[in-house]
């Protein structure tokens, strides 16, 4: 279980294609955290654009029981001034919010902020606050693996997120694994569900996955039906993977963690049958393209 870590964006804000729970709230957060730290979960994966998500954190104590993970604000979000002296004062207010001195790792949010003319000023940031103890780890979350390798290529990294699930098996290919494990940088797998694609009824998807239907038909009827067999389909893919270091998992209630901790135990598929779900259509695999959120989530008549 201490492969897995707990993402924290819906502690902060409703997030997710097929979220229709909405925002926990602060005792729901407390009971996620305390269940969390019980089954052996050891990482918090967290960013000061996740709402309240930090803030909730550090009144709870998290930094005391838990590594924790956070990342830099994108340069988008900066109205004036320099980009990186903006970023060193949010890493500021992240580690206040957090109530803590230190990070287990320091991302970069936003890949084309490191890849920008910034980028070099950038990372410099990053070493100082590697070497001065703000950080562990340094690295950099991105969506696709050419820009993994752009970044390989350019710059000192120990630490990468990335999304990666039995659709999206883009950053899973043996040569960009054995190029990460030579230089020793850890890989984070998230959206190990597709941000709950993977978990709904294929009936109730909305029209808009239509051309991954088949698929999602092929992956349900591989894992079952049922809501804890596809989260340990999912799950045992990613535990199993070479390479993958951690898995992140994010969740809006005290249920839906608890469904992970028990089919974490669950019976996955197939090696040969998981790889053949791998899809290259980026409209289906990447949510950054999708429309807007209220237009996922379906129902069978809409379907």
């Amino acid at each position: 279980m201490n492969a897995l870590a707990l993402g924290t964006v819906q502690l902060g804000l409703p997030y997710g294609a097929t979220n229709r729970a909405g925002l926990p709230d602060e005792g729901e957060v407390a009971e996620i955290l305390e269940l969390a730290h019980r089954n052996h979960f050891r990482i918090l994966d967290t960013a000061p654009v996740y709402g309240d998500a930090e803030a909730r954190l550090g009144a709870l104590g998290a930094s005391g029981r838990f590594d924790i993970v956070s990342k830099t604000l994108p340069f988008s979000r900066v109205s004036s001034g320099s980009p990186v002296d903006a970023v060193a004062a949010t890493v500021e207010c992240s580690l206040n919010a957090l109530r803590t001195t230190s990070l287990h790792g320091l991302l970069v949010h936003d890949v084309s902020d490191l890849l920008g003319p910034e980028g070099e000023a950038l990372h410099g940031f990053l070493l100082r606050a590697r070497s001065e103890g703000i950080a562990r780890r340094i690295g950099v979350s991105v969506y696709h693996p050419e820009e993994l390798e752009v970044v390989l290529d350019r710059f000192e990294i120990d630490l990468v997120q990335a999304p990666v699930n039995v659709l999206d098996q883009r950053f899973l290919e043996p040569a960009l694994l054995a190029r990460l494990e030579k230089r020793g940088i850890e890989l984070h797998a998230r959206s190990a569900f597709l941000q709950g694609v993977l978990l709904a009824p294929v009936s109730e998807l909305a029209p808009y996955f239509a051309p991954v239907r088949a698929t999602l038909h092929a992956f349900e009827n591989a894992a079952g039906r049922t809501t804890p067999g596809k989260v340990a389909a999912c799950l045992r893919f990613l535990l199993d993977s070479p390479g993958v270091a951690r898995v992140v998992v994010g969740v809006a209630a005290t249920r839906e963690l608890s469904e992970i901790v028990t089919a974490r135990a669950g019976p996955g598929i197939a090696r040969g049958v998981a790889k053949g779900l791998a899809c290259r259509d980026l409209e289906m695999i990447d949510p950054s393209r999708w429309p807007p959120r209220e237009r996922l989530v379906g129902d069978a008549s809409r379907s």
